[in-house]
C-alpha cells in the first residue's frame, strides 16, 4: 500500500523517481516448519495402506530414495542381487542390495510383496482397475504424494505445529535407521561427498554399491 502512495507522488512530481521509500523496506515472510516423521506415525500408515501405496511406503523407507524415483523404479532394474537406481535428479547411480533392510523388510521382500499385476513393468503399479487407469499402468509421482499427504490428515489428524510431514519425509526417517545400523546414508541418499562426487560427474564411470555391514 505505501509502495503505491509514493508511486502516485512520484508521478505528481513531489518526489524524485527512484526514491520510493517503501520499497526498499524487508517483506517479512511467514516460516514455515515441515514436521518430521516419527517411526510410530509411519507404521501406523503403513498399517492402513495397501496396494501400491503400501509398496510405495515400504520402498521408500528400505531405499531412501526420492519419490520421483520410486515411481519410476522398474523390475527390470533388479539385476544380480541389486536395484539399479539413476536418481533423475542428481543424476547419482546407486547399487542398493536386495539384501538391505529395516523396519523388518529387505529390499527383496518388498519387491516380491509388490507383485500385483503379472507383466507389469513398474515396482508400483496399479493393482485394481480403476476409473483412469488399469491394473499393471504405473503411478506418477504426484499421485503417489497427494495420497500420502491425504492419508496423514486421515490417520494423523491434526496434531502438527508446522506443516504436516509430506512422502519426501520418509526419506529423513530411512537415512536416521540406515544409520543406526551402519549403512552409508551418504552414498544411498546419492548425496554429494568426495569421492562419489567424483563419480557422478563422469558420465563413464560405474555405480555406486551401497555396502552391507558386516554383522547384517
Amino acid at each position: 500500500y505505501l509502495v503505491d502512495c509514493f508511486n502516485e507522488a512520484t508521478a505528481e512530481g513531489w518526489i524524485p523517481r527512484g526514491s520510493n521509500p517503501a520499497e526498499i523496506t524487508r517483506v517479512k515472510r511467514p516460516s514455515t516448519k515441515r514436521e518430521r516423521l516419527s517411526l510410530q506415525d509411519f507404521n501406523t500408515l503403513l498399517d492402513s495402506a495397501d496396494g501400491w501405496m503400501r509398496t510405495a511406503m515400504l520402498l521408500g523407507i528400505v531405499t531412501g530414495q526420492r519419490v520421483i524415483d520410486i515411481a519410476a523404479m522398474e523390475y527390470s532394474h533388479v539385476k544380480k542381487g541389486f536395484l539399479h537406481v539413476q536418481q533423475i535428479k542428481t543424476g547419482a547411480r546407486i547399487m542398493i542390495p536386495t539384501q538391505i533392510s529395516v523396519i523388518g523388510y529387505s529390499l527383496e521382500k518388498v519387491i516380491k510383496l509388490s507383485r500385483f499385476v503379472v507383466g507389469a513393468k513398474y515396482i508400483v503399479h496399479q493393482n485394481r482397475k480403476s476409473a483412469r487407469s488399469m491394473p499393471g499402468a504405473a503411478i506418477s509421482e504426484r499421485t503417489i504424494s497427494n495420497t500420502f499427504s491425504r492419508m496423514v490428515t486421515e490417520k494423523l489428524g491434526t496434531k502438527w505445529d508446522g506443516t504436516p510431514p509430506t512422502f519426501h519425509e520418509i526419506r529423513a526417517l530411512s537415512k536416521q535407521l540406515h544409520k543406526a545400523n551402519g549403512i552409508d546414508t551418504l552414498a544411498l541418499l546419492g548425496h554429494d561427498s568426495e569421492e562419489t562426487g567424483k563419480i557422478y560427474d563422469d558420465p563413464r564411470a560405474g555405480w555406486v554399491e551401497i555396502q552391507l555391514p558386516k554383522s547384517a
